[in-house]
């Protein structure tokens, strides 16, 4: 039986539908879309017509709308006013990758270092369009479009070659990179793996995934009702001890330190699994081990950042300052660093205290009277960058391997954002120029390679 009510519902989806979609200059365009369009293609349209990126559409309340949602999803209607946020240039690279990624801002791809590790991108350039985020491994990139496919380069049999799962890799939300291999979360809550390791019972059989992580050598998920699942390498965290289990219940938000992960429960409380457990290694700390913010870690020791400023120490420090007066700097901080052998603990004055191996960037003293007005730190396997407030960067820790930037200084002004991979550092200059130092094999060098052809 036909009704007009169904009519009048098909000749409304068939209608095209005016939106403005305007920036905080003030400057506007119209765009026409149908209601069947995706998000992503309005915002497409719009970036044409604007001439630049666009990281995001908001409604008049706030809201931001999903790429890969349909128009007719969404309630906009004829005449609506979208704000669009510009997107920025980003830098991407992993703490052991020897390769760097660069996403333009109008959402195209550099790529410099290693080229069998990712450093040459050249095979799927002109795939690399409208590209929303890029996740590293130690050998390859992955890169996620705005349509929720993805695009994979490096080497093949570590993540490289995603071909044999890209009928699954759609409407993809999210990418985490391990070592070896990638993970990607999909829209639907499910996960799909590509890469070194073998297909994974435990990661196929996940559905209503919202969070997924990774460390060195293992994946995390978080369902929608608190519950953790994990695959990997089982002395990093993929696999969970029975008694780890029994705690990992209304888990809030999951963290990965380099061999561990870290839940947070909805109550506070935290809980460690990997290469070191609490209950195990520091059974009095169990009543401090809570409101867990940032966690950085090196081959032996790990950081804890509380709500509170404080931070938690587990495993073995590997410096020379008492543990007493190590604890009594670590107060009012806001963000944890670590390289491979020593941390870095930025305070809310600005200021930075530094522990561990010296020649890993334990050791700040040459650049301490420089480490003031701090507005974030970055690092390598060896070494630390840190960002002031006027745009200029301090490096220090092994100088092979990052922590000399003296051949750049004179460049390194007006910095907006900073990466550092295996071995080097790169730098995005408020003009867009890209600035590196460090191990030329590394990533070190942005002109070893013919970038450009």
């Amino acid at each position: 039986t036909f009704h007009f009510s169904d009519l009048a519902v098909s000749v409304a989806q068939a209608m095209s539908v005016a939106i403005e979609v305007s920036l905080l200059s003030g400057e506007s365009v119209q765009v026409e879309v149908e209601p069947t369009h995706r998000v992503h293609q309005l915002r497409q349209k719009a970036q044409t017509q604007l001439q630049l990126g666009i990281e995001s559409l908001l409604t008049a309340s706030g809201q931001t709308l999903c790429d890969l949602d349909c128009i007719a999803e969404t309630n906009l209607k004829d005449g609506d006013i979208l704000t669009a946020v510009c997107r920025r240039g980003q830098l991407i690279s992993g703490p052991e990758s020897l390769a760097f990624a660069y996403r333009r801002s109008d959402g195209s791809v550099l790529t410099w270092g290693n080229e069998a590790c990712g450093g040459s991108s050249k095979r799927v350039r002109d795939q690399l369009v409208d590209v929303e985020q890029i996740a590293a491994n130690n050998f390859a990139f992955a890169a996620r479009l705005s349509d929720g496919s993805v695009v994979t380069w490096g080497e093949a049999g570590k993540g490289g070659n995603s071909r044999h799962v890209r009928a699954e890799l759609t409407s993809v939300v999210h990418l985490e990179g391990s070592t070896a291999d990638f993970a990607a979360l999909r829209a639907d809550g499910r996960i799909v793996c590509w890469g070194s390791m073998a297909p994974d019972p435990v990661a196929e059989s996940l559905l209503d995934t919202k969070q997924l992580i990774a460390n060195s050598s293992a994946f995390a998920a978080l369902s929608k009702d608190g519950h953790v699942a994990c695959w990997g390498l089982r002395t990093s965290g993929g696999y969970i001890p029975t008694e780890i289990a029994e705690q990992l219940v209304d888990v809030r938000q999951l963290h990965a330190g380099r061999n561990c992960f870290i839940a947070t429960r909805k109550d506070g409380a935290a809980v460690v699994w990997g290469d070191f457990q609490l209950d195990r290694d520091v059974p009095s700390m169990a009543d401090e081990f809570r409101d867990i913010l940032e966690v950085a870690s090196t081959g032996y020791a790990i950081a804890l950042l509380r709500a509170d400023g404080r931070v938690l120490l587990l495993g073995s420090l590997g410096a020379e300052q008492e543990a007493i007066e190590l604890e009594e700097q670590l107060t009012d901080v806001q963000k944890i660093r670590a390289t491979c052998g020593a941390f870095a603990a930025l305070r809310q004055s600005g200021s930075v205290v530094t522990w561990g191996h010296k020649t890993q960037g334990g050791d700040s003293r040459k650049v301490q009277e420089q480490l003031q007005h701090v507005q974030d730190i970055y690092s390598t396997n060896d070494a630390f960058a840190a960002i002031k407030s006027d745009g200029t960067i301090v490096a220090w820790g092994d100088g092979r391997n990052g922590g000399d930037s003296s051949a750049v200084q004179e460049q390194l002004c007006q910095i907006q954002q900073v990466a550092g991979s295996f071995a080097a550092f790169a730098a995005l200059r408020e003009d867009g120029e890209l600035i590196t130092w460090g191990n030329p094999g590394g990533g070190g060098d942005i002109h070893m390679n013919d970038l450009e052809d």
